[in-house]
Parts: structure tokens; C-alpha cells; sequence
């Protein structure tokens, strides 16, 4: 799925109103629940040895002249940190991080004019979202596929969210396990604030997975593409981190 960006920026000036709309392509990660952000810069026509895909969902790409082996390399993109809840005693439960996504490198021999299809898997957009899967194949055949992570669990008045499990990959690499909330609930007995949600897995050669900055549970850092698994968040209503996107990089000689 592919998710538009867009801020518009009203100018004013000499009676006349001049609205400014910038829009950006899918794909990356943003803390909470604002649109996805970080657009690609895939391109089909890759004009050189290595073109990278990184705008999320579909594309495919033709053999170039000359060509007789492709290198793939495929990352998927990691899943959502789970949300907090408010426990009974009026402090807060912490979300668990998410696991990043895997990793595959395979190469494939081809002849020149072949054309291929590949997918971009986008990171996990709802709370506790799994990530997509990246692919790559010809027609109706899949050949090279690296899974997305699991989402972080989401908290319960009683316990912090679990963290989710790196995403899958048959010959590849296996993405970071997200990290289990720690220190629930969010006030200790001197009332300070002790919760933390867990850390996004990282991605399997790729991305780090996003974290937080302070025991409150609030700020921190986001999941990096490719494949980074989002952190666990604290009681804000809604609040979560996303999952970075996915990555496909083809490589040929």
C-alpha cells in the first residue's frame, strides 16, 4: 500500500493567497500517528548496476543488454511497537517493541529483455502492525522473499507489552527481535517515572530499530530503513511508532 504525505503552506502577500502543497511517496517510519513519511527514490528505469527500490509497493525491472546474472538483495520492512495502557493505580503500562525485518541476498541468472516483478514491503502502520514482506519473481513465480517483523504487544492494565519476533527468510537472515516493555508500571513508589516501552528489533543487515529517549516513555528515536521494528510506547491514546519500510537493491554484470 502506498501512503501519500503532503504539508500545505499558505502564503499571503499583496491580497493574494498562494497555497504550496509539497508531497512525498511512502514508505518510511514516523513516531505516533502522523502519515508515514520518508519517500523513496525507487526507480523501474535503473539506468545503472545498483538500482535500488525503495518506494513501497510494486515495481518491475527489465534484464539490461549484456546482462547475464542478477544479484537481489531483499529487506522487509519491520513491524509496529505496540501501544501502552493505563494500569489501576493511575500510572501506565509500556507497548513492546518490534521486530525488524529480514534480509536476502540471491542471484539468479538471466538473459537480457527478461522482465521481472518485485514488491516493496512497507513497515508496519497500525499499532502492533506486522510488516510487509519484499519480494522479487517473474510472473507467477516468487523467488526470493524476506519477511516482515512482527509487531510489539500492546499493553494491558497489568503488563507491559511483549516484544515481536524478527521476520522470516528461508537462506537469508532472520530480522532482531523486539524487545519486551521493562520497569511497569510507569510510577514507582517515589512517584518517578520508571516505564519503558522496548525497543524495536533492528533490521537484518539493515536498519536500526527505533527506541526511546527517556524512562517516561515519550520522544526518542525513530526505526531506520531498511526493515527497523518500531518501539513500544507509553498510555498516550493512539500513540505508537511505525515500522520503517522494506528495501529492494539489483544489482547485475
Amino acid at each position: 500500500m502506498n501512503f501519500i504525505t503532503c504539508v500545505i503552506t499558505r502564503v499571503a502577500g499583496a491580497g493574494l493567497a498562494i497555497i504550496v502543497a509539497a508531497c512525498g511517496g511512502g514508505g518510511g517510519a514516523t513516531i505516533g500517528t502522523g502519515t508515514v513519511g520518508n519517500p523513496g527514490n525507487g526507480n523501474s528505469a535503473c539506468p545503472s548496476s545498483p538500482c535500488t527500490f525503495s518506494n513501497v509497493g510494486g515495481a518491475s525491472f527489465t534484464v539490461p543488454t549484456g546482462a547475464t546474472s542478477l544479484t537481489v538483495q531483499l529487506w522487509g520492512g519491520g513491524g509496529a511497537g505496540g501501544t501502552g495502557a493505563q494500569s489501576p493505580t493511575g500510572g501506565a503500562m509500556f507497548g513492546g517493541g518490534a521486530g525488524g525485518g529480514a534480509y536476502l541476498s540471491k542471484t539468479l541468472s538471466v538473459g537480457a529483455g527478461s522482465v521481472y516483478s518485485l514488491t516493496v514491503g512497507g513497515g508496519g502502520a497500525t499499532a502492533s502492525a506486522a510488516g510487509e514482506a519484499s519480494s522479487f519473481g517473474q510472473g507467477a513465480s516468487i523467488l526470493a522473499t524476506a519477511g516482515g517483523g512482527i509487531g510489539g504487544g500492546p499493553a494491558s492494565p497489568s503488563a507491559g507489552g511483549a516484544g515481536g519476533a524478527g521476520g522470516p527468510a528461508s537462506g537469508g537472515q532472520a530480522g532482531g527481535n523486539g524487545a519486551a516493555a521493562t520497569n511497569t508500571p510507569w510510577f514507582s513508589a517515589s512517584n518517578s517515572c520508571v516505564g519503558l516501552g522496548g525497543n524495536g528489533g533492528n533490521g537484518a543487515n539493515g536498519g536500526l530499530g527505533g527506541s526511546l529517549t527517556s524512562n517516561c516513555g515519550v520522544g526518542g528515536v525513530e526505526p531506520g530503513a531498511p526493515g527497523g521494528g518500531g518501539q513500544g510506547w507509553n498510555s498516550d491514546p493512539g500513540h505508537f511508532a511505525k515500522g520503517a519500510r522494506g528495501q529492494v537493491t539489483v544489482s547485475w554484470n
